[in-house]
């Protein structure tokens, strides 16, 4: 690329809306590519199928069976798989793998807006965070099972956007989404504790 394309001296290190373009950018090749291969894979029949059976249960009996029953305390993981499967109207290939991709796109936005590209020398480090945040080995986990619907990755978009409230502005809005993030995660699956570490 000639000298002259490329941006120099003061350029590089002040704000630019074209370094902030090619930093959303490059996270949405990455969401591209992550939402092909999503929704090349098939909903896990070993994983899901006795988890599609029970949400067929009516939202009354459903809501208790939940909150009461006596082993794993999810009743957040289950409200939502069961709202996606009755949306779906039968649908449930493209409704619960398009929820996956929707988490994707939600994970690399939270990134994006944490660590707020600016100049072109921070939209240069993008790549390489991005690639750390979906290369790394335990990233495979929220992309290769789905449950239906991934509770590794809800969790990860819960710790990113719990960072999110705690480094933004100080308003007593925040404190309140904050408890509210807290409950969901937690009431979501276990791992979901992990929220109040980074808050």
């Amino acid at each position: 690329m000639p000298d002259s394309l490329l941006p120099t001296g003061g350029e590089i290190d002040g704000p630019s809306r074209a370094a902030v373009t090619a930093a959303y950018g490059a996270g949405a090749l990455v969401v591209l590519g992550l939402a092909l291969a999503l929704l090349a894979i098939p909903i896990q029949v070993s994983d899901s199928f006795g988890n599609m059976l029970k949400l067929s249960t009516p939202w009354p009996q459903f809501v208790v069976q939940e909150f009461t029953q006596p082993s794993y305390l999810r009743p957040f993981l289950w409200m939502q798989l069961k709202a996606v499967h009755d949306v779906s109207g039968g649908h449930y290939y493209a409704w619960f793998r398009g929820v996956h991709v929707l988490q994707v796109i939600v994970l690399a936005g939270l990134y994006l807006h944490l660590i707020r590209p600016r100049t072109w020398r921070g939209a240069a480090a993008v790549p390489l965070g991005l690639a750390v945040l979906v290369g790394h080995h335990a990233f495979t986990g929220t992309v290769n099972e789905a449950f239906p619907i991934n509770t590794f990755l809800t969790i990860v978009i819960c710790c990113l956007a719990a960072a999110a409230l705690a480094l933004g502005k100080e308003r007593r809005a925040n404190s309140v989404l904050a408890v509210l993030l807290f409950a969901y995660a937690a009431l979501s699956v276990e791992s979901g504790l992990l929220v109040f570490v980074v808050f």
